[in-house]
């Protein structure tokens, strides 16, 4: 029984996390994502107004006309392998 209620906790705790991937990109644009290529993001801002961004898909450096609304009030980063940094979603106020 006990092995039957971890179980389901576990399952049910993977299918949030994948349902919150899945949220995110459906609000990544196309042009800045190619579905592998957005995560969340630890930044630096700048003196110049542009932001240093890291996240697991590399470093990048984002200027204003780069900035995106995000939807859920993180820093998310799209850098693409070849392209490199395409967009960053930034929380409202920055």
């Amino acid at each position: 029984m006990k092995a039957m209620i971890i179980t389901g906790i576990l399952i049910t705790a993977i299918l949030v996390a994948l349902g919150s991937c899945a949220q995110a990109h459906e609000w990544y644009s196309p042009y800045c994502c190619s579905g592998k290529d957005c995560a969340p993001a630890k930044v630096h801002i700048n003196k110049d107004g542009s932001v240093t961004a890291r996240n697991q898909y590399g470093i990048g450096r984002f200027f204003p006309k780069d900035f995106k609304p995000s939807q859920d009030g993180q820093y998310h980063a799209c850098i693409h392998p070849t392209l490199g940094p395409r967009c960053l979603y930034v929380p409202a106020g920055i």
